[in-house]
């Protein structure tokens, strides 16, 4: 964690690391995040809220090979918002990459119908937004859905993760001194990411959630997204 807050430049107290932060090691795809039973019982006891941000992202991957961490994963945090009689706020960060492939208008909404998914990871958190919204309507507890689009450099520093698809891809495009419209999926030919991206600095997404998960909404859905294509 340490070496993490270093490499993206996070500037936080250590006191207030060590009495603030407290780590689990875990695995959201395994019965209880691999837990031992009673660090998992004090945790449903203790909790108040959960952003669940844990997700398997990879461009080539299928839908099955997702489907442990972002499909069966959520089905783990459900089950932990609902493990004591304390109730947990659940704070669900999905993404608008999601819905790639639809030219349909999407508003901020739970989405009840199907839409047309390219690639295994839109189609794996398209499925882990249906078990939360039926979660919510069948607990009637507080939840709410993050729809952000591709996540990039802070906007005070500009660190960013080197392994993400964007920007692998632009640092792909500077060597080759090349641009391309449009990138296709293989295996069906359609554009996987266009030749415009919606970029959202993520200092800026991370307050955006934040605040929006204290305006008590409830069974709402929220794009966090880009007013200006990059």
């Amino acid at each position: 964690v340490l070496k993490s807050l270093i490499y993206y430049k996070i500037d936080i107290l250590e006191d207030v690391l060590s009495t603030r932060v407290h780590i689990f090691r875990g695995d959201v795809s395994k019965p209880k995040f691999g837990l031992e039973s009673d660090t998992y019982t004090k945790l449903s006891k203790t909790v108040a809220s959960v952003y669940h941000n844990a997700a398997m992202i990879n461009s080539v991957y299928s839908y099955l090979q997702h489907k442990p961490t972002n499909v069966l994963g959520v089905k783990e945090v459900l089950a932990f918002a609902c493990s004591s009689s304390i109730p947990k706020a659940l704070h669900h960060i999905s993404t608008v990459g999601m819905l790639a492939g639809t030219l349909d208008e999407v508003f901020e909404v739970p989405l009840s119908s199907r839409h047309e998914n390219t690639g295994g990871y839109a189609q794996s958190k398209w499925v882990g937004e249906q078990l939360v919204n039926k979660f919510h309507q069948t607990t009637s507890s507080n939840v709410c859905i993050y729809r952000p689009s591709t996540i990039f450099g802070s906007t005070a520093t500009g660190a960013s993760n080197p392994k993400d698809t964007a920007s692998g891809m632009i640092r792909g495009l500077i060597i080759e001194g090349m641009y391309c419209d449009s990138l296709c999926n293989p295996q069906d030919g359609k554009s996987m990411l266009p030749g415009e991206l919606n970029l959202v600095p993520v200092d800026w997404a991370a307050s955006s959630i934040i605040s929006l998960s204290h305006t008590n909404a409830k069974g709402k859905a929220f794009h966090i997204s880009n007013g200006t294509l990059t």
